[in-house]
């Protein structure tokens, strides 16, 4: 589909790698630039991109988002506690030291 796309607007774009920009004014090099501007955006906005599906939910990870807003919210309670739980592992996580008694390495003897 994509190669069909662009063998249709091939010959309304202009090739930018062929352009000799050494013979090239500036002013009609800068008008050559707002000309391929112009154009890419016009191809641009004519392509259906899969990203702006007209029916999509905001909310990318959760398919159906209804039912998950819907319900009901977790007690303050309950969220406090998560909180109280979370934030002492995480003091536990960060107290965890290594001492080193041994050498990582351990020479084999080969005979």
């Amino acid at each position: 589909m994509n190669s069909q796309l662009w063998r249709k607007y091939y010959k309304k774009l202009l090739n930018v790698a062929a352009m000799d920009t050494q013979k090239l004014e500036a002013s009609e090099y800068n008008d050559r630039i707002k000309l391929y501007s112009q154009r890419l955006q016009q191809q641009w906005s004519n392509v259906n991109h899969p990203n702006q599906a007209e029916n999509s939910s905001l909310l990318k990870d959760i398919p159906n988002p209804e039912p998950v807003l819907a319900s009901v919210p977790i007690a303050a309670d309950d969220l406090a506690m998560i909180q109280s739980m979370v934030q002492k592992a995480n003091v536990a996580v960060s107290e965890i030291k290594v001492d080193h008694s041994e050498k990582l390495v351990v020479p084999f003897r080969i005979p």
